[in-house]
């Protein structure tokens, strides 16, 4: 049986009304920390895709295993933004931020799906909501 999988990534994202005036390149510097991913409006969603971004994006992935817990991976982004946090907070006011959550699971091994005290502090400190996919990867 395979176990689960959590993926979790912090991201800021332009919105229509300002998305040119987020720039990745100056949020990397204010944040001090690489991203795992960033974009500009018109840059391809992926490689095999002909999709292309609406908003200019900022994006953080967690580099924990797959197999820790949503909270681990939470509070890792955490520790890793941690350095400039206030810088961060008053980006936050400006953009659209979300925490992304993907858990992949198979029938037996449903993960927990819990949030902390402390993290929905921070969450909240950054103005930013929670997205959470969940994949059934069991066969039918």
């Amino acid at each position: 049986m395979t176990s689960s999988k959590i993926s979790v990534s912090f991201t800021i994202l332009g919105t229509d009304s300002n998305s040119e005036d987020l720039d990745p390149d100056k949020i990397t510097a204010i944040v001090g920390i690489q991203p795992t991913k960033m974009w500009k409006v018109g840059d391809l969603v992926s490689k095999r895709s002909t999709l292309r971004h609406k908003q200019n994006g900022w994006s953080f992935k967690s580099k924990l295993e797959e197999s820790a817990t949503l909270e681990d991976h939470i509070s890792y982004i955490f520790e890793q933004l941690k350095p400039n946090w206030q810088n961060l907070v008053e980006i936050c006011t400006h953009y659209y931020t979300e925490i992304e959550c993907a858990i992949y699971f198979y029938e037996d091994d449903i993960p927990a799906i819990h949030f902390e005290r402390q993290s929905l502090k921070l969450i909240s400190e950054l103005n930013a909501e929670i997205d959470i996919d969940i994949y059934d990867l069991s066969e039918s």
